[in-house]
């Protein structure tokens, strides 16, 4: 596995850890509790610091076990980079609308927030899955 998909391999884990224990932490604030009243937001702030730790940790680990690999990349890199790219922006641009909608529909803040981050996951998830998915089958 080259260095490149291998830091795709702990940003996906890094995002999965990180916001897993974000989600289940806001389903528990919200558990009973009008969304307008949920105090999510300390929690948005919170879950950035484990998110750069564990990638940094993550990184540091995978380029000292091969240091050599670390600063190459190549053609195939940035192709399945770009193609990854272009997965994640389709879903950015899905979510973009589906919180434009929701504001308009005048929303909690609550859910057109979620609606913002769920898109910003969800497109980073699914940009490194496809390229995970082109370093395995190849392009």
């Amino acid at each position: 596995m080259s260095f490149q998909a291998k830091s795709t391999a702990v940003m996906l884990a890094a995002l999965t850890i990180a916001y897993g224990w974000y989600g289940l932490q806001v389903i528990r604030l919200a558990d009973g509790v009008p969304a307008d009243q949920v105090e999510y937001q300390p929690l948005v702030l919170i879950v950035v610091v484990p998110l750069v730790v564990i990638a940094t940790i993550g990184h540091i680990i995978i380029s000292a076990l091969n240091p050599s690999e670390a600063d190459s990349h190549d053609e195939r890199d940035r192709e399945i980079a770009r193609r990854g790219s272009v997965v994640g922006g389709w879903i950015v641009s899905v979510a973009a609308l589906g919180t434009l909608f929701a504001a308009m529909a005048e929303l909690d803040h609550f859910w057109i927030a979620h609606l913002v981050l769920a898109g910003l996951v969800l497109a980073e998830l699914a940009d490194g899955t496809w390229r995970l998915v082109l370093y395995r089958r190849g392009v």
